[in-house]
């Protein structure tokens, strides 16, 4: 195949995967279409490969890391607004923590189609890269492949 071809399946086919496994299946999308055109001398189809693993790598540690402040945020900070003892939580639940889940979840799916918006602009514009075979660079990507 052509590399500018492997180029943008790296980028496609990242989005798709993670789309379907959440989490890493973008980074092991891109692993297989990688090591089936890999070879030293296609500069174009490493970067991408890489610029794209780097990206899905990012935005799983992104998420585990806001998933966590969110939990942190809704236990620690509900039980601190309303000022309740957190052992008899269990007493309030119509109240107050059943209301903060539902508001919780729908923070977390208006943030969730922002985070979507921007990882679908970010891949049209590494798929234009790959099309006209300059390198990309996904924003807020930590380079942990080099």
């Amino acid at each position: 195949m052509k590399e500018k071809t492997l180029a943008v399946l790296c980028h496609i086919g990242a989005l798709i995967g993670s789309t379907f496994f959440p989490g890493l299946g973008g980074v092991v999308a891109v692993l297989v279409i990688w090591a089936f055109g890999k070879a030293p001398d296609r500069e174009l189809l490493n970067q991408h490969a890489k610029e794209a693993m780097n990206f899905y790598i990012s935005i799983t540690i992104y998420a585990i890391i806001i998933f966590f402040i969110a939990v942190v945020v809704f236990f620690v900070g509900g039980v601190l607004l309303v000022g309740i003892d957190p052992m008899t939580m269990k007493d309030h639940f119509e109240t107050i923590i059943a209301p903060g889940i539902i508001g919780a979840l729908i923070a977390a799916m208006a943030v969730s189609m922002l985070i979507g918006l921007a990882i679908a602009i970010f891949v049209i514009a590494a798929i234009a890269n790959a099309i006209d075979g300059k390198d990309c660079h996904y924003p807020l990507t930590i380079r942990l492949i080099k």
